[in-house]
Parts: C-alpha cells; sequence; structure tokens
C-alpha cells in the first residue's frame, strides 16, 4: 500500500487509539498477482470501536463503496478491509493478507 493510503488509515486508527477500528481498502488490478489500494473508506459514523471489537458502519460503508465504485466507472473495487487491534497500527485484514497487497 502507498504511504498516502497508509497514513490515511493511520490517522484514522490515531482517533481510536485506545480501541480497535478498521475501514475498507478500495482499488484496481494492475497485473495478473498485483493490486494498487486508490482509495480508503474509513470506518463510518456509526461504527462501534471496543477494546476487543470493532463493527463497522455498514450501510454507510456500502453506500461509499457503491459510490466509489460508479464514479471510477467499476475501475475501483471492493479490495477487504483493514483493522487496527488494540494500541496497534493499521493492517490489512485477513481477506486481503492474501491478495498480493503490501
Amino acid at each position: 500500500m502507498s504511504p498516502k493510503f497508509r497514513s490515511i488509515c493511520e490517522a484514522e486508527a490515531s482517533t481510536t487509539f485506545s480501541l480497535e477500528s478498521g475501514g475498507v481498502l478500495m482499488g484496481r488490478q494492475q497485473g495478473k498477482n498485483f493490486w494498487q489500494v486508490d482509495h480508503v473508506i474509513g470506518p463510518g459514523q456509526n461504527a462501534v470501536h471496543g477494546r476487543f471489537r470493532f463493527i463497522p458502519d455498514l450501510p454507510w460503508q456500502h453506500e461509499q463503496i457503491a459510490k466509489r465504485f460508479y464514479e471510477t466507472n467499476g475501475q475501483s473495487t471492493y479490495l477487504g478491509d483493514w483493522h487496527k487491534r488494540l494500541n496497534g497500527t493499521p493492517q490489512p485484514g485477513s481477506v486481503t493478507s492474501d491478495t498480493g497487497l503490501d
């Protein structure tokens, strides 16, 4: 993931430092085994941040995913989630860990 998008995730995660947080990664395929993150969506205003759990604001996230998809004529699509653990740094979720994102 580029420093630009990593810093967006880190900034969001810093707002809930002592709690878990997360969001969505969107992007484009740039070859057979490489995906480029081109957009980050936060947890949403109604997300639940806890010490040992995170529940995203799914209706809001789905709306943002659809908006980005249509704005890019389907070129930018859902890649997976990012998740920050308690007092940790943002990391791709298990779904994205296997997609070649770095």
